[in-house]
């Protein structure tokens, strides 16, 4: 059964009115259950404030996967104010934009003569960027970010979700 100890959570009230509000473990699992509802084709990790986006990071572009990168009936997602949420996601925005930036150039890359060498630079570009911009933030910063060199590459592609581009 559920321990009834109550968690207070702070609001902003009028001066001389000091009532919290309260909600027990049931209410608050409630509260990120609908959140995870309410964004499943998007994130991953739980509860979308916690999670990242299903497609973050992109896989690293390598001669085992260029092919499924530059198939025609690869389904590629766009990130934009329609599909995300537009307050205290903003995590959720600089992944999609680093998605957007990695698709962008892959469009590129995949109608010239060396795709693989043109995809590497447009993935490391991208990654660069979205670590840069994570470190604009006050918010706490992707964990590959920490890292510099070849041990971000390798965290980042290590961590891909999808790094054979297969669906």
């Amino acid at each position: 059964m559920w321990e009834d100890r109550r968690v207070y959570i702070p609001r902003r009230r009028a001066p001389g009115h000091n009532h919290s509000a309260t909600m027990t473990p049931m209410w608050i699992n409630l509260l990120c259950l609908a959140c995870a509802v309410g964004l499943p084709h998007l994130v991953q990790g739980g509860p979308p404030f916690f999670g990242n986006l299903k497609e973050f990071p992109p896989g690293k572009p390598t001669g085992a996967n260029i092919g499924n990168i530059c198939r025609k009936t690869r389904p590629i997602v766009n990130y934009s104010a329609k599909n995300l949420p537009q307050s205290g996601f903003t995590h959720l925005s600089r992944q999609g934009d680093a998605i957007n930036s990695v698709e962008t150039g892959y469009s590129r890359c995949c109608s010239q003569s060396d795709k693989l060498s043109c995809a590497v630079k447009v993935w490391e570009n991208a990654m660069d960027n979205f670590c840069m911009e994570e470190f604009t933030t006050m918010t706490r910063q992707y964990h590959c970010c920490k890292k510099t060199g070849e041990q971000r590459k390798t965290c980042f592609s290590n961590d891909a979700p999808n790094s054979n581009y297969n669906s």
